[in-house]
C-alpha cells in the first residue's frame, strides 16, 4: 500500500529545496490521493516539506485554496487532449465516459464535485463546445447547459453508487456476484400477484452498477436530452 509523501521518511525535518506552488500542490496531491481530502491541511502538507505552515500562506491562504488547486491538477492530468466530436450526443457520450474513469481512479476528485464546483480549463473549454454544438442543432443555450448539467449529475450519482456498492461489499466481506444472486433471488421470489413487472426482470434488478449499467443508463439520458433539439 503506497505510504503517500506525508510520511516519508524525514517528512517534517527542514527541507532544502527551494518551495514553489508547484512543490506543495504536489505534495498536498499525494496525501489526499493516499488519505482522502478530508486528510488535508496546510499544517500537514507544511510538515511534509519540513517547512512552517507560515510558508504556505505566501501561495494558499485558506486550506480550501489548496484543496481547489490539488484538485484542478488532478483533472487537468487526466482529462483527454483529443477532440469532441461533432455530434453534441457522441460529445456527451465521450464526457460521461472520461469523467466516469477520472472520478474512479481519483477519488479525491468525486469528493471535491459533490461539495461545489470544480471549474478547470478544460473542463470550461469543453462545457463552451457542448453549448455551441447543442446550439447549432436547435436547442437553446439554457437547454444545452441543464443537458450537460443533467448528464454530469448522471455520472456522479452513478460513481456515488458503484463506490458505495463497494464499500458495502468490503465491510460485508461480500463479492459484486454474491450480492447481483441474493437481490435477483429476493426479487424473483417476490409475489407475483403483487410485483408482476419486477418478477420478470429480476437480474436486470440485481445489476444497478458496472460498465453495462452504466453504458445503458447514458444512453436512455441521451435519447431523453434529445427532446432538446428543435
Amino acid at each position: 500500500m503506497p505510504t503517500g509523501v506525508a510520511r516519508r521518511p524525514g517528512a517534517g525535518r527542514p527541507s532544502r529545496e527551494r518551495l514553489t506552488r508547484d512543490r506543495i500542490v504536489e505534495t498536498a496531491l499525494a496525501l489526499v490521493d493516499d488519505e482522502g481530502l478530508d486528510a488535508l491541511s496546510l499544517r500537514g502538507v507544511a510538515t511534509a516539506l519540513g517547512v512552517s505552515p507560515m510558508a504556505l500562506y505566501r501561495y494558499f491562504t485558506t486550506r480550501d485554496d489548496l484543496a481547489d488547486a490539488v484538485v484542478i491538477e488532478l483533472i487537468e492530468r487526466e482529462q483527454a487532449t483529443t477532440d469532441l466530436p461533432d455530434n453534441w450526443s457522441d460529445a456527451l457520450t465521450q464526457i460521461a465516459r472520461e469523467t466516469r474513469a477520472i472520478l474512479f481512479r481519483h477519488p479525491v476528485v468525486l469528493e471535491a464535485i459533490q461539495r461545489r464546483p470544480v471549474l478547470t480549463p478544460s473542463a470550461l473549454e469543453r462545457f463552451d463546445r457542448m453549448i455551441g454544438l447543442m446550439v447549432d442543432t436547435g436547442a437553446t443555450p439554457a437547454e444545452a447547459v441543464a443537458a450537460y448539467a443533467t448528464v454530469l449529475a448522471y455520472v456522479v450519482g452513478f460513481v456515488s453508487l458503484e463506490f458505495g456498492r463497494q464499500q458495502s461489499l468490503a465491510t460485508a466481506g461480500r463479492t459484486e456476484e454474491e450480492m447481483r444472486a441474493r437481490v435477483a433471488k429476493q426479487v424473483a421470489e417476490l409475489p407475483l400477484d403483487k410485483f408482476p413487472h419486477l418478477v420478470g426482470v429480476a437480474d436486470d434488478v440485481a445489476s444497478l452498477v458496472g460498465a453495462a449499467r452504466f453504458e445503458a443508463g447514458l444512453a436512455t439520458v441521451l435519447r431523453g436530452l434529445g427532446g432538446v433539439k428543435h
